[in-house]
């Protein structure tokens, strides 16, 4: 009996830039009926763009291939599992080593990474440096023996999933991913999980060719994520799979339902406490960048982002991004106040005034430079580390889809998070008195929309502490949809070199001069 699995979620295989592909997990002992398999979907379903076997071709005992008649038809890729395979001839064969780890562009335009065999071996710095592909880093299609970790415990299969490859799922992001988990394979098929960005993931293990699971599959799949997420609607979706087991003695309770008093101790035991000296937004820190500081004032200072979600080349010559810090290490503005003993609400405070100066000029420095509004944002936590607030100038036209942009991904972070986000939108007198309560009481992330000197939106999230888990990137990613900036999510893949930097201070400065308030003649 052929067990074929053949998914139709992507478009057909006759659509222009969509491809037909098979994988499949055969067994030494079957491998000569395998390729006769492989030839006769050739010839039935016409050329399959990509063709992968997976786990072992070879026996431990003999470490070589069976013999067998058939040679495949059009080349396959085969990779290693636990017995190795990479010193066998296989070129009469119609088979090719795909390799141990890396990535490959098939001719097809499809991008294909692989980590085969097993990974004791293997570092995560290696397999960083081994599957790191410039600017691009995602890949189409995934191939590993193992399972990463965060999906088998949550399936409660501990021993075939591998840490090292939740580093990997992150990486790259592979639309299609495939393992066999062990040396007799194991069929499942995950429902897909959708990333921030858009980018749907779909995970499948397939069994051994021989045992009574699923152990060929074939599917569709375009050159296109983004005809990946027309597909997810039809089929559903499931949350991203997140981290269940802390320690050994907790591993039945998943992270959103262990103990306050545990999360504490845990994150107390994982986290060293970050000093004056090592914090990296403070002035008194020896190795502060001081090549990135724009302005410095009597609380605060600002300075351009590290990392920064726009483009330096658009049309403002510069990126636009920065950050406004207190001087002082302070986690939030409450604990700022109550540090320098002052008896007075925190909007009173020198630091709260100063930023709000800072704000100020930016914005009516951006709106001078053309139609720029500029989005403020900020996150409070008892639990930070130092305080700071964020901007980006954005087009004035697109302040109108500014809130749909950002309901859609407080839907995307209640599915990761667990936890759903509300906001509250405050536009006039009254709403400044509930910012103002917020801000003296209670953790709380907000973000400002100043699309003119007299408009400013403001957005307000009061944190509880079931919000711990909160996604520190969120407004990035409302701002970097909104401005279609999908793969500038992560700051630390938007590095610059120090001339770079340098060269963006130095732009940013001579806009902000006019503007700057603490040049101002005393």
């Amino acid at each position: 009996m052929l067990l074929l699995y053949y998914d139709f979620s992507c478009s057909s295989a006759n659509k222009s830039n969509t491809y037909s592909s098979l994988v499949l997990n055969p067994s030494p002992d079957l491998l000569d009926k395998d390729i006769k398999i492989c030839n006769i979907l050739e010839k039935k379903n016409g050329h399959f763009a990509v063709k992968l076997m997976l786990g072992d071709l070879v026996k431990l005992d003999d470490q070589q291939f069976p013999e067998i008649e058939t040679k495949a038809d059009q080349p396959i890729y085969f990779t290693e599992g636990v017995h190795e395979a990479s010193k066998i001839e296989t070129n009469t064969l119609g088979l090719d080593f795909l390799g141990r780890i890396g990535i490959k562009q098939d001719a097809s335009g499809l991008k294909i990474g692989y980590i085969t065999g097993a990974l004791q071996n293997l570092e995560v710095e290696d397999i960083k440096s081994k599957l790191s592909v410039g600017q691009n880093p995602y890949v189409d299609i995934l191939i590993t023996y193992q399972w990463p970790k965060l999906i088998s415990d949550e399936e409660k299969l501990t021993t075939v999933g591998s840490k090292k490859l939740d580093f990997v799922l992150d990486m790259l992001k592979p639309r299609y991913w495939f393992a066999v988990g062990n040396e007799m394979g194991r069929f499942y098929e995950r429902l897909p999980f959708q990333w921030e960005e858009g980018r749907v993931t779909r995970f499948i293990s397939l069994g051994k060719h021989g045992s009574k699971g699923k152990w060929l599959y074939a599917f569709s799949i375009s050159l296109n994520p983004v005809d990946d997420v027309k597909s997810v609607s039809e089929f559903g979706t499931k949350p991203k799979p997140v981290e269940t087991h802390l320690t050994q003695k907790r591993g039945r309770d998943d992270a959103e339902n262990y103990s306050e008093k545990y999360r504490k101790n845990y994150e107390k035991r994982q986290k060293p406490a970050v000093t004056p000296d090592t914090c990296f937004f403070c002035l008194s820190n020896p190795k502060i960048e001081l090549h990135m500081i724009i302005s410095i004032g009597k609380t605060c200072y600002m300075t351009v982002a590290k990392g920064p979600l726009t483009y330096r080349s658009g049309p403002l010559g510069f990126s636009g991004h920065g950050l406004i810090i207190p001087i002082d290490h302070c986690a939030t503005l409450l604990k700022y106040k109550k540090n320098e003993n002052q008896d007075c609400p925190v909007q009173e405070t020198n630091l709260y005034k100063e930023m709000e100066l800072y704000q100020k000029s930016i914005g009516n420095m951006f709106l001078s430079l053309g139609k720029y509004a500029t989005v403020f944002w900020e996150i409070s936590r008892t639990r930070g580390v130092h305080f700071h607030k964020q901007f980006v100038p954005i087009p004035v036209e697109l302040c109108g889809k500014f809130e749909e942009t950002m309901k859609k991904q407080i839907d995307f972070a209640s599915q990761k998070y667990g936890s759903k986000l509300s906001y509250r939108k405050l536009t006039d007198a009254d709403g400044d008195k509930t910012l103002i309560n917020v801000i003296n009481h209670s953790d709380y992330m907000l973000l400002y929309l100043r699309e003119s000197e007299q408009k400013t939106t403001k957005y307000l999230f009061q944190l509880s502490d079931q919000d711990s888990r909160i996604d520190l990137q969120f407004p990035r990613k409302v701002i970097a949809f909104l401005l279609n900036l999908g793969n500038r999510i992560h700051w630390d893949r938007c590095k610059e070199s120090i001339s770079e930097e340098t060269e963006q201070r130095d732009t940013f400065q001579s806009k902000f001069r006019p503007f700057d308030f603490t040049l101002a003649k005393k």
